[in-house]
């Protein structure tokens, strides 16, 4: 059963995190207003019967609050749900990304990406392109 204080935290937290929807905010505002009453101090007569009743709050869930700009793209990501990769840009690998890190290390993470059966393709072959750089750099 979760600790009303811990909801209570998150959703003032929701309050101040700029991924956030308006929508949301919102929505944690008004479940702060309705059950902050009593239960900062550890008085929880707002739960029944031992159940929390937090999760009533659940049913009117938007999914369209998800998303928080004009375009539609999800503030994680673009409409894929994928989260834009820096790297996408440019050289795939440039030096000073690699500087102070074990370039082996960066090597197995590039070679995990391309045998992970949960990786996209596209993921895949940008791993495999970073590896020929990386292979080119330290040959170079």
């Amino acid at each position: 059963m979760p600790d009303p204080n811990r909801v209570l935290a998150g959703k003032k937290a929701t309050l101040h995190n700029p991924n956030v929807s308006q929508q949301a905010k919102e929505r944690a505002e008004d479940y702060i207003e309705s059950h902050s009453s009593g239960q900062e101090t550890g008085d929880y007569s707002a739960q029944a019967g031992g159940r929390d009743l937090d999760y009533e709050d659940l049913g009117d869930y938007d999914e369209d609050a998800d998303f928080d700009n004009e375009e539609g793209l999800n503030v994680l990501g673009d409409e894929s749900g994928f989260v834009d990769d820096p790297m996408k840009t440019g050289d795939l690998v440039e030096e000073d990304q690699l500087e102070g890190k074990n370039i082996e290390n960066v090597r197995g993470g590039y070679k995990a990406t391309m045998h992970n059966p949960n990786v996209s393709k596209q993921a895949k072959t940008r791993a495999q392109r970073a590896l020929e750089e990386i292979d080119d750099e330290t040959q170079a």
